[in-house]
């Protein structure tokens, strides 16, 4: 009996050890090991091999939960009805395809509003057929146009081209929209992680020239805003700002390090706002240069629960905290500058050879806005744009400042605002090595230069941004909370027009997901804020 137990006692040690070490090796394998000395080392560390094992448990502890939904949208994308949907439409530079998505029954005459949506999948993995549910559900709930296009992800293309494919799509929509009953003056931009990250880059990269013509000396008061809550159980949520990037990466071409006078922006000005809510119960929001603090009252709210008794509740951190639509009068321009994110094609190639991050190189693009050739604008002063080709027909095709005004909301879910800090993240979970997010950022050295929240602070003054909406689970594991809750501190520091929607309950995967499906209990909470969205962004 005793030499029973204690063989197996033995297996059960031996495969406490060897199931999680080959599992991370075989993923090292796959994913490539890490780029340092003593990689085997590194990548075989306890704390690695066994976190890694956790994710992966994660993972598909919360994937399973779809396996019937992956079939439906399968069974939808391949069946849907070719009036409604049309399939692969070329656009850009890269030879992207994109989807249109149309209502059943709309007026021919009337222009719709239209929706982008750009689908996330850690900058290295998904695909526009996996959403074509949710497209659906979205067109018909809001009667609006939904595009969803592809884009170059890594290794097919970096960061900077994956910006560039979204920039690309919405010059698409601009110039292509009219044909299938949208409005090109009404688009809305929709992500999901990495996607939302790369549409408020886009959005970043089109306000280019309008962020040199800003002048240096301009100074932003912070505005009192007013946020109001609904249904909500009494708790007290510590969002600590994560890891502040302040200094530069020390690439010349960077804009997203220092202000734009040269300095680093003032971070020092704190702001503090005091709010309630419908049932009177007190929030108050405290945020300085180091914390962001949100304290509820003691009092108890009930949150109220629909018919299939899922919880309504959410937080509502938003109003109009200094609506800082801009109108600069300025002469036209074009498009100027070389990529910030432009390296020599022959080093991309040879750093997908041997999985080594390098220096940032410079690369030029080649391709067009439309269907007619462009010509380079080499006459930069500024060498911060990722689009590095204009238009030579400057009547027909939109400027970028100009395709940035059709813009009239931004709403992101469970978005990534600054790569830093997500990699801190992800190495706190052990996968930062398996990870190909840092690779596709070109390594540590420029995660600064495509950080949402990091150039917003660089900047330091007031932009013409559309309308930012940003969702987030609060049991979001992969994206943390804290993400959208430091970006909205970063946009009300320069007065910009931002809400946060935060879902109790909800984690990475439902945020998004939970559109596919309308018995959803999520899913009207999730609709509700992209129909109020599109709503008001229509009217104004």
């Amino acid at each position: 009996m005793i030499i029973r137990m204690i063989r197996g006692a033995f297996v059960l040690v031996t495969s406490a050890m060897v199931i999680p070490y080959t599992v991370a090796i075989i993923c090292n394998i796959l994913h490539g090991w890490p780029q340092c000395r003593n990689k085997y080392r590194r990548a075989l560390s306890p704390k690695k091999v066994f976190g890694l094992n956790y994710v992966l448990l994660q993972m598909l502890r919360d994937k399973s939960k779809y396996i019937l939904l992956y079939f439906r949208w399968k069974n939808f994308y391949k069946n849907a009805d070719p009036r409604r949907l049309f399939k692969n439409l070329t656009y850009g530079r890269n030879d992207c395809t994109l989807d249109v998505y149309l209502p059943f029954e709309r007026d021919p005459d009337a222009n719709l509003p239209v929706v982008i949506f750009v689908y996330g999948g850690s900058w290295s993995s998904g695909d526009k057929s996996s959403y074509g549910l949710l497209c659906s559900n979205i067109v018909s709930d809001t009667q609006t146009v939904v595009v969803c296009p592809n884009y170059s992800v890594y290794p097919k293309g970096y960061v900077d081209d994956m910006i560039q494919d979204t920039v690309d799509s919405i010059a698409w929509v601009i110039e292509n929209i009219h044909d299938y009953g949208g409005d090109k003056n009404k688009l809305i931009l929709l992500g999901h992680s990495a996607g939302a990250h790369l549409a408020t880059m886009a959005i970043l990269e089109l306000l280019h020239d309008e962020r040199l013509s800003v002048k240096p000396s301009f100074k932003f008061q912070p505005v009192w805003g007013q946020m109001e809550q609904s249904a909500f159980t009494e708790m007290e949520l510590s969002a600590a700002r994560a890891h502040r990037l302040e200094d530069s990466s020390g690439s010349s071409e960077s804009f997203a390090i220092v202000s734009e006078n040269g300095s680093t922006a003032d971070q020092s000005v704190p702001v503090l706002m005091e709010l309630t809510n419908p049932a009177s119960n007190l929030l108050t929001t405290s945020r300085n240069s180091d914390a962001m603090q949100l304290s509820f009252g003691s009092d108890v709210m009930q949150s109220s629960l629909n018919s299939d008794g899922a919880d309504e509740s959410f937080l509502d951190l938003g109003g109009d905290s200094g609506k800082s639509h801009m109108n600069l009068e300025a002469d036209e321009r074009t498009s100027t500058a070389a990529g910030f994110g432009d390296v020599n094609k022959n080093a991309k190639d040879e750093q997908r050879t041997d999985g080594n991050v390098g220096d940032a190189r410079s690369r030029s693009h080649s391709g067009s806005l439309g269907d007619d050739e462009e010509e380079r604008d080499d006459d930069s002063g500024d060498n911060d744009s990722v689009v590095t080709v204009r238009p030579k027909d400057i009547e027909k095709h939109a400027t970028l400042v100009d395709m940035c005004k059709c813009i009239k909301a931004f709403i992101g879910l469970a978005g990534v605002y600054s790569i830093s800090e997500h990699f801190q993240h992800e190495t706190y979970r052990g996968i930062e090595d398996v990870s190909y997010m840092c690779r596709a950022h070109y390594g540590e050295d420029h995660f600064a230069r495509f950080s949402p929240k990091e150039i917003i602070r660089s900047l330091g003054r007031c932009l013409s941004l559309p309308v930012m909406v940003l969702v987030h689970g609060m049991n979001d594991y992969i994206a943390p909370m804290s993400s959208s809750l430091s970006f909205a501190d970063a946009l009300a520091d320069i007065s910009a027009c931002v809400k946060v929607k935060v879902i109790p309950g909800c984690d990475h995967y439902e945020v998004c997901l939970s559109l596919m499906d309308k018995h959803h209990k999520y899913y009207c909470h999730i609709m509700n804020i992209i129909m109020e969205t599109i709503s008001s962004a229509s009217a104004s």
